[in-house]
Order: C-alpha cells, then structure tokens, then sequence
C-alpha cells in the first residue's frame, strides 16, 4: 500500500514537471512568435515605398547640399565633390593679369566723364583679363548662330529654378508661375526671344523685350513675347521725372535722330510691369554702353533682386569703370560661364560677349 501511494505521488510530480516544461515551452513560442512577427512588422514598415523614398531623398538632399545651397536651388544635381572642384577652379583662375594702365598710353588717370572712354584698344583688355571662370554642364546657344543670339547655362533648369523663386515670395502660387526674362536692346532682332521660348516651351517664360526705337509691329506674332518702346538708364532717384536722357555716356554717340528717345531704369520698369522685387531668370541686356553704370541697379543695395544669370554685351573697357564693374559682379558671387567677341557688330574687339550665373558669395570663400 505504502509503495503505490508512493508511485502515485511520484506519477503525479512527473505530471506537474511534464505540464511546466510544457507551459515553459508554450510561453517560450508564444515570445518567439511575438518577437518574429514584431521584426518582420517592423521590417516591412521601414522598408515601405514611403519611408525607402525618405531615405533616398535625405541622402540626395545631403549629397548635393552645398551645389543646391550655394547655386540658390539652380543645381541640385551636382555633387559636393565635383561642386568643390568648380569652386577650386573659379577662385584659382585669374580675373584679371594686365591692369588698364599697364597697355594704355593714353590713361592719364583721370576718371571723370569726359575721358569715360579713355580706354582703347579695348581688344588687349579682354585678351588679358576676365575669362571665364566656371563651366556649365549643358550650356546652350539660344537663337542660332550670328549677332543676337546668347548662350545660356543650363536652360533646361531654369522653369524649375523660377518655381523655387516664387516659393520665396509670401502668398505667391508657385505652381502657376513662369521664369521671368527681361531683354534690354533688341534693335528688332528677336532672334534670342523666340529660341528660348521653343527650347523651354511655350507659356514657361514670361519674356520682355526693351528697345528706344520702336519695333513693335516686328514683334512674332502669337508668342509670349511683350515689347516696350523704352531704353535703359541708371537709377538716379524716385524724384527724377527726365526719362528722355539716358543720363550715361554711351558707348557709342547717339544720332540727333534718338534724342527723343524714352529711357527708364530697371527698377521703375519692374514697378511699372508688375515685378517688384521678382527674381529675374534671365536679364539680357544690349544697351551700347549703359551697362557700365546701370549695373548698380541690380547690385548691392538696390530694390532689384540680382538676376540668375546676366547675358550681356560690354562695349569698350572704359578705365576705371571695367575693372569695377567685374569686381563688384564677382563680389556678389557671379561667376563667368561664357566670353566671346562680337566680331561682325565689332570687328576692332571692342564689343565683348559675357554669361554670368549668380551664385551665393560664399562660392568664392
């Protein structure tokens, strides 16, 4: 009797420890599967389309990050590598090797208006001084070949980059707006304004074009491109109402026939057009010698935002005008992306092609 009861107890301890080893085991799968079914959750999760396309996006934002900040949003596909590569290139290429003084004979120093143009032969400044100091991937010559038309860094970029302006501006609707392009001195060649607007697209910019001499009935028709019967002038005050002198010493004398020409300065026709304090895509200007004094209007402490790039044509190398005019352009971070002679409007090499693209300041430290 004894030894069965005491097999019984024995039978009923091994039950017991056969039922905790069992609920041990239960439990031990049950955390297991727990655990397995948490990791594939959440390995399923950070691998979702939404989360993968964050990753990606952070990781591009951070791998282009200096070209896009320093290029205000114009490259974003440029490498911070190949982006201090350019930045190497642009602060180690000299600006200028042969001062106006060095060539000119006749420079006597003296710098007031009636020896402006005191600074032939205009051909061994530019052959000596201000190359180009950054390359664009995709420049382009926009409007054929000849007189008139401009190249252009990387057009493909600019509707896009003219979003980005607009999403600065407070209570604009980027999506609806265009790139904004402004052409200073046409005379009637509109070569320039056609090529863009078939290379970009139509409605992608809004172009004007400026000329003293009125061209508007050669205007193309059935296209975005607005004329204005007006020319250039420096800003010399909201208090000046002479808008019939250029109030500059031209490049070239103006015939007895354009003294009744109409000039205004950059920031009273954006006022007058609607553009105040708009970021220009594109500021083309011909103005046969204006530029040399105007060029203050979209720089420094002006009301006009600096373009994105200047396509310009620069006449003459006027001391000590040129050399300022080029320094204070590199001090407010343009690079030159392209040089080249007028020679059929020029022959003598007084007339100089130049693409600039404003970067940050912070380019050249």
């Amino acid at each position: 009797m004894h030894d069965q009861h005491h097999v019984r107890r024995r039978r009923t301890h091994q039950h017991q420890n056969h039922s905790a080893i069992l609920n041990s085991i239960s439990w031990y799968l049950l955390l297991s599967a727990c655990f397995f079914l948490w990791g594939a959750y959440n390995s399923l999760h950070s691998s979702s389309p939404d989360n993968h396309y964050d990753t990606e996006q952070t990781q591009l934002v951070s791998r282009y990050s200096v070209a896009y900040y320093q290029s205000y949003g114009f490259f974003d596909d440029i490498s911070t590598d190949e982006w201090q590569r350019l930045r190497s290139i642009a602060k180690s290429s000299g600006m200028i090797s042969a001062p106006r003084t060095s060539f000119d004979p006749h420079y006597d120093g003296n710098d007031d208006d009636d020896t402006f143009w005191n600074a032939m032969p205009s051909n061994f400044f530019y052959g000596n001084n201000y190359d180009p100091n950054f390359s664009c991937r995709s420049e382009v010559r926009v409007g054929g070949l000849g007189d008139g038309p401009k190249y252009v860094c990387d057009p493909h970029r600019i509707p896009r980059a003219a979003t980005l302006n607009w999403r600065m501006l407070e209570g604009s609707d980027s999506e609806k707006r265009r790139c904004l392009v402004y052409s200073i001195g046409c005379g009637g060649n509109f070569r320039f304004e056609v090529g863009l607007q078939e290379l970009l697209g139509s409605n992608r910019c809004e172009i004007h074009v400026f000329d003293g001499n009125d061209y508007s009935a050669t205007v193309p028709k059935h296209m975005d491109i607005h004329f204005h019967n007006w020319g250039l002038r420096r800003d010399r005050g909201p208090n000046t109402n002479d808008d019939y002198s250029p109030d500059e010493n031209m490049a070239f004398p103006l015939s007895r026939s354009l003294d009744s020409m109409k000039y205004r300065s950059l920031s009273q026709t954006m006022k007058i057009l609607g553009h105040t304090g708009e970021v220009m895509d594109i500021l083309k200007i011909d103005c046969e010698g204006c530029e040399w004094k105007s060029a203050m209007d979209w720089l420094g402490e002006s009301s006009v935002p600096p373009p994105r790039q200047v396509l310009i044509e620069v006449h003459r190398s006027p001391a000590p005008f040129a050399r300022n005019w080029f320094d204070e352009m590199k001090k407010f971070g343009y690079v030159i992306f392209h040089k080249e002679p007028n020679l059929p409007g020029c022959p003598r090499g007084d007339c100089i092609e130049y693409g600039f693209l404003k970067l940050h300041p912070d380019f050249y430290s």
